[in-house]
């Protein structure tokens, strides 16, 4: 508890950390960016739109440094790290926000329309944990956060098969370097949420789409917001939050019911998920409560 005079908010200050930031230039990534930037962090905005990249710094204080580039390609990534090495000498925070999805029956897609999903979704992640560890280990509180899907761990039912693997193979990859580098001092986690407003879901514009997700969702309100992702996003770097760990989006109704945890037990929410080694959800008070073999008990 924060004492008088405190600031109940220097746990989620972030000044003095260098965060890099992927898919900086649209969806989720834009307001990861601008939260961490708010928190005090040095952002390093990446995409492959320089303009919206430029545009979205500008907003932002302190300094935020722009990589424009295509993270499927192997030698941006590695130009990417080595931008980060020497902007600031180190990284606290990477944050795989970058995606995209595939649309159709399996069948109809030629092997370079899903292989071209996997490259970004999950093979560029794999390989920027790997280029950027070093930068990462040695650094108090560092932490990895992978921008899954709730369609990383059930089906959508609709033509995405390769969107489904990479994202399938993304929460394993979080549990696995969880375990790895948790030794080492980082956090891995992975945010697994649902549908949202951005260009990837066409602004959540179809009603009948809008329709179909609250009648698999088991709670009232709205999709969730990439502010409140951006949000949890925050959260979950922030000391507070032990590794490794999972973090649902909450929507304006609240948190999830019914989040989906590490162990693989099922998932009945369509909006918001989470992975990793463990599940928080608030406590009656309102505080955050984490899951673990022993059950239910306080973060802090």
């Amino acid at each position: 508890m924060s004492g008088a005079g405190q600031d109940p908010l220097a746990a989620f200050r972030l000044a003095g950390r260098a965060a890099l930031v992927t898919g900086a230039s649209s969806g989720l990534g834009v307001r990861i960016a601008g939260t961490l930037g708010a928190a005090g962090a040095e952002v390093v905005l990446t995409g492959r739109s320089a303009d919206r990249l430029r545009r979205r710094a500008a907003t932002m204080a302190g300094s935020p440094l722009v990589v424009p580039g295509d993270l499927r390609d192997p030698a941006f990534r590695a130009a990417l790290v080595d931008a980060v090495r020497d902007r600031h000498g180190h990284l606290d925070v990477l944050v795989n926000s970058a995606g995209v999805c595939d649309d159709g029956a399996l069948e109809d897609q030629s092997l370079r329309d899903v292989t071209g999903i996997i490259d970004l979704d999950l093979v560029a992640v794999v390989d920027l944990c790997r280029l950027a560890g070093p930068l990462l280990f040695g650094r108090p509180g560092a932490a990895v956060i992978n921008i899954a899907s709730i369609f990383g761990m059930i089906s959508s039912g609709a033509g995405m098969a390769g969107y489904h693997a990479a994202k399938g193979g993304l929460v394993t990859f979080t549990r696995h370097l969880a375990e790895q580098w948790g030794g080492r001092g980082v956090r891995v986690n992975a945010l697994a949420p649902g549908f949202f407003p951005t260009p990837l879901t066409g602004e959540l514009a179809d009603r009948d789409q809008r329709r179909r997700i609250s009648a698999r969702t088991p709670w009232a309100g709205s999709p969730t917001s990439p502010s409140s992702t951006g949000r949890c996003c925050s959260w979950r770097r922030t000391r507070r939050a032990t590794s490794p760990g999972t973090c649902s989006p909450w929507t304006a109704a609240g948190p999830p019911r019914d989040a989906s945890c590490a162990n693989g037990a099922h998932h009945s929410a369509e909006r918001a998920g989470a992975v990793g080694g463990r599940i928080w959800r608030p406590g009656a008070a309102g505080a955050p409560r984490a899951r673990t073999g022993n059950g239910w008990g306080p973060t802090t």
